[in-house]
């Protein structure tokens, strides 16, 4: 991915154990390291929604710690988009976006059931089709 972006782009990536929990720990942990130092966050992403509102939370809380107002309104997007959490965090503002995942269970039970009745392996590589929620003509308006 970094290959892709602008020379003015800069990720940090922290690890996390797909919890809500973890990602405030980590995003404390290196809020703390860099306290001292003046950076611009534009956005802040996350590899599911409940990480996505774990790191909400940190900035939130140690931008009053560091007196630097311009944390707390960072945009927030996560991954999951499911319909009682991340859609949900949407509409109530807490995140900007998500990506709606469609379940996988189904193309996998299909998937193996076609290669047991033909007796061939599945294919290597299956794709599925993600949307963002908002939509993006939506998200334009922004």
């Amino acid at each position: 991915m970094s290959e892709t972006l602008p020379s003015d782009v800069h990720l940090v990536n922290l690890k996390g154990k797909w919890t809500e929990e973890s990602a405030y720990q980590n995003v404390c942990s290196w809020l703390q390291l860099t306290k001292t130092q003046k950076f611009r966050i534009d956005l802040i992403t996350a590899q599911n929604d409940v990480m996505a509102i774990g790191a909400k939370k940190a900035v939130k809380e140690s931008a009053d710690e560091m007196d630097r107002d311009d944390l707390a309104g960072i945009p927030v997007t996560g991954c999951g988009g499911v319909l009682g959490t991340g859609q949900a965090w949407v509409r109530a503002g807490h995140m900007v976006a998500t990506v709606v995942l469609p379940p996988n269970a189904v193309t996998a039970i299909t998937l193996m059931t076609r290669s047991l009745q033909r007796k061939i392996p599945p294919e290597e590589h299956v794709f599925t089709s993600a949307e963002p929620f908002p939509s993006i003509e939506s998200m334009k308006r922004l």
